[in-house]
């Protein structure tokens, strides 16, 4: 089933408010209709606006726990074995690599290179998974960890494919280590990234961060959307009465000096989808027409 989608409305904000102001007026004829209807405008509008807030704003999680912040001391000795250890693993990773500009490294020269690369990389990430990272650049070290890793499996993937022969030309030997040494490598990123990213997590909800792709907030703005849909579409159970509602709206709308587009719309939706829409959209002040 398709999920309703809102009604955005035409014109400018004081047209849209000054026929959403005739469109309260047309449903106040009938009182038991709009007694049915208003106040569940009015609740719609109230909500919808409190929910753009908190997005906007933030809503402190209470169950969320700021984690500890580390010492400045254990924050900048982090960074620094964390970058090293990024470093060594790109390092490790560019002596696998396809020759570049046709500049091939001799063996005698790009195993030792390899070894210290490899080794640095091992105990560097090694630590920085033991040490406690920062909270605030948790998020960016994720996203360099993850760049990292892509460019091991590059050079991981370019070797199974070519073997000894592309670039620089090791051994059997030294391929087969290398490629161990790199699974472990990639282990202790995807520990990393895992680990930086949950830190992130706690940081952002311990301080009420909200964004859009937050599971509670996309459920919560679908079912907003759901009900304002469903009672859009909400009319008078009698015949007569629905053709009156009609008859008075087409009337309230034939005196309005608004634009064309929005008389357009205002008549094909009607008053009640109007006003609904009006109170949906959170952006429009509409607070000159009385619901309650």
């Amino acid at each position: 089933m398709a999920k309703p989608m809102p009604v955005r409305l035409d014109g400018h904000a004081r047209e849209i408010v000054e026929v959403a102001q005739r469109a309260r007026e047309v449903i106040a004829r009938d009182a038991e209709f709009s007694r049915n209807v208003l106040p569940s405008i009015a609740s719609l509008g109230r909500t919808r606006r409190e929910h753009a807030s908190s997005a906007q704003h933030g809503a402190p999680a209470p169950a969320a726990q700021q984690p500890r912040p580390a010492s400045r001391l254990r924050q900048v000795v982090w960074s620094v074995v964390f970058g090293v250890g990024l470093f060594g693993a790109t390092v490790s990773a560019a002596l696998m690599y396809p020759p570049i500009r046709r500049i091939v490294l001799e063996p005698t020269m790009a195993v030792p290179l390899l070894i210290a690369a490899t080794l640095t990389a091992f105990v560097a990430l090694a630590v920085a998974l033991i040490v406690r990272s920062s909270p605030r650049s948790a998020a960016a070290a994720s996203v360099l960890a993850v760049i990292v890793a892509l460019a091991l499996v590059a050079a991981v993937v370019y070797r199974i494919a070519v073997g000894t022969t592309g670039g620089t030309s090791y051994t059997q030997e030294q391929l087969a280590l290398w490629s161990v040494a790199a699974a472990v490598m990639l282990a202790e990123l995807v520990l990393l990234i895992v680990k930086l990213r949950r830190t992130a997590r706690r940081s952002e909800a311990a301080d009420g961060v909200r964004w859009k792709g937050d599971p509670d907030y996309r459920r919560e703005s679908e079912r907003l959307r759901a009900y304002a849909a469903e009672l859009a579409a909400f009319e008078p159970d009698d015949p007569s009465s629905r053709e009156r509602l009609h008859g008075d709206w087409e009337s309230a709308l034939s005196s309005l000096r608004v634009a064309p587009e929005t008389l357009q719309q205002a008549r094909r939706v009607g008053p009640v989808a109007w006003l609904v829409w009006a109170a949906y959209d959170g952006e429009i002040d509409i607070s000159r027409v009385r619901l309650g």
